[in-house]
């Protein structure tokens, strides 16, 4: 594996492992706003997911 390949690889994984963290990181919010520990309103105040999409994912749980 050349050097090229070996990045190409690693930013695979990264991307994969920032993926990773993004949906446990959203997941854990849409747990706080079932278990009424944040709001809605919490959320958008520091994210740039649409409301739509954030009760679109409440409400498939």
């Amino acid at each position: 594996m050349d050097l090229e390949e070996h990045q190409i690889r690693i930013d695979r994984l990264r991307s994969k492992s920032r993926e990773t963290t993004e949906h446990q990181n959203m997941n854990a919010l849409i747990n706080g706003v079932i278990n009424d520990e944040i709001t809605i309103k919490d959320i958008l105040s520091f994210t740039t997911i649409p409301e739509e999409e954030i009760v679109r994912l409440i409400t498939e749980r």
